[in-house]
């Protein structure tokens, strides 16, 4: 794979993640977890690597520091 298509393919595992987690305490699949502030936190860290993604689709050269930017927003997010 290319580093872009690598990058695109941590970003796209990161998003399921922390979609997952946020679904979780939502109480969608199961009940018990549920956390509003840990929903929210987790939904917002989706989306900002999902814009991630999407730019480092658009512009490949600028990949390496979209995916940086992303994953560090993620990273101080958690």
């Amino acid at each position: 794979m290319k580093p872009p298509a690598t990058l695109a393919t941590i970003l796209v595992v990161q998003i399921l993640l922390f979609a997952g987690a946020s679904l979780v305490h939502a109480g969608v699949p199961v009940g018990g977890y549920e956390h509003v502030q840990a929903r929210t936190a987790e939904g917002v860290i989706a989306a900002v690597l999902a814009l991630g993604l999407v730019i480092c689709l658009l512009r490949p050269a600028a990949a390496c520091t979209t995916a940086l930017a992303a994953q560090g927003f993620a990273l101080l997010g958690t």
